[in-house]
């Protein structure tokens, strides 16, 4: 701890920045709240409907929930003719593709 604390974080953030060309990056502590940010962003808020794949983790919903909007879980989305499911309500299709891939270092 101390006063120098973040200075790691601020680094990455401005190197990450650099690395994609991009006039701001944020480093956040989870998924969760990158998805939070994103959302709020979005101006996302009650009234809104943000669709999302059954197949999504429970915490996907969180920042949803917690902006006031409703999380519609859909059995089976795909990713073929789900910009049709876009209303006045439904102005976010949240689909996530899991890849991971890693070669035994760390």
């Amino acid at each position: 701890m101390g006063e120098h604390c973040y200075d790691y974080i601020i680094r990455f953030e401005e190197a990450f920045r650099q690395h994609l060309g991009v006039r701001h990056a944020l480093a956040t502590s989870s998924c969760t709240g990158a998805l939070h940010m994103g959302l709020h962003a979005l101006g996302i808020g009650p009234g809104d409907e943000v669709i999302m794949a059954d197949s999504n983790l429970g915490s996907t919903a969180v920042p949803i929930v917690h902006l006031g909007a409703l999380a519609l879980l859909l059995l089976g989305l795909s990713l073929l003719g789900a910009g049709n499911l876009l209303d006045d309500e439904s102005n976010v299709i949240l689909y996530w593709i899991f890849s991971c891939q890693w070669n035994g270092t760390l």
